[in-house]
């Protein structure tokens, strides 16, 4: 019972680990300069929502949606989205992202993926997982429309639909 056990957690382990590596691999190797505005804007954003330090910014055509990955703190952008976004829009998703440092996830991230992997075999703790990744989210949207007029929420609302297409 034991060997199986440490096969299965020394295999999601190693799948997770590779699978990760081989994406921001890909992901580095696709990238394509940010612009000074866009890095001006981001370090904005991330000392208004009280990050002590601005994280890297990386902008790739193999990054589908913007998001934040890791525990070194990439922001990873899809090639034009500062072009494919209004300032207001942009703006919203970026302190999406941010909050997603600010809160903490990243390393609640890691923590939860080696609870995963030590406890692969559990389906109750896979379903926690996803779960706890959708309220992450629902709690990054509710921070950033906190103090935001409705006019500011229903454009919100349309930017993660279009983002997310």
């Amino acid at each position: 019972m034991l060997p199986a056990w440490l096969l299965g957690a020394a295999g999601m382990i190693v799948i997770c680990l590779g699978s990760y590596a081989l994406t921001l691999w890909r992901i580095k190797h696709n990238r394509v300069p940010v612009s000074d505005a866009l890095r001006h804007e981001i370090a904005a954003l991330a000392r208004g929502i009280g990050l002590r330090r601005v994280p890297r910014v990386w902008m790739s055509s193999v990054v589908r949606s913007p998001a934040v990955t890791g525990l070194w703190r990439p922001v990873l952008l899809p090639v034009g989205f500062d072009e494919s976004l209004t300032a207001q829009e942009a703006r919203l998703v970026l302190r999406h992202e941010l909050t997603h440092l600010k809160r903490g996830d990243l390393p609640l991230n890691a923590l939860l993926c080696l609870l995963l992997a030590l406890h692969w075999f559990d389906p109750l703790l896979w379903l926690a997982f996803f779960k706890v990744r959708l309220d992450r989210e629902a709690a990054c949207d509710a921070q950033v429309l906190d103090r935001e007029p409705q006019a500011e929420r229903v454009a919100y609302g349309h930017t993660l639909l279009r983002v997310e297409t």
